[in-house]
């Protein structure tokens, strides 16, 4: 729940910010290749037999509002962003995080 509190807002802001059209490019090349590496190199970081649903919430709300506005500026769904994060936090594995699933967590 503290991610959607603090996502939707923050999603809304960013969304209302304007930015220039080659701020919005590398923004959006910086933060998908963001969550493409991690997505790659994170099996090598964890073990993806742990699976740890405890978060505190916080540090979801933290995440997940960083993740809305990001969202918001790039104008993309935060799903891109939140599989690699929660693979990383060991919530399930990578075959598992589908889009569906992601929607259930929140």
């Amino acid at each position: 729940m503290p991610v959607v509190l603090l996502s939707v807002p923050l999603a809304f802001i960013g969304g209302k910010l304007k930015i220039s059209q080659q701020f919005f490019f590398i923004l959006l090349g910086v933060t998908l290749l963001f969550a493409a590496i991690t997505m790659w190199i994170s099996k090598r970081i964890i073990s993806s037999d742990e699976k740890n649903n405890n978060s505190k919430p916080i540090k979801s709300g933290f995440f997940g509002g960083i993740i809305g506005f990001i969202s918001g500026m790039v104008g993309i769904g935060g799903g891109i962003f939140l599989a690699p994060l929660l693979h990383l936090t060991n919530w399930d594995t990578p075959k598992k995080l589908q889009p569906q699933q992601v929607f259930l967590f929140l």
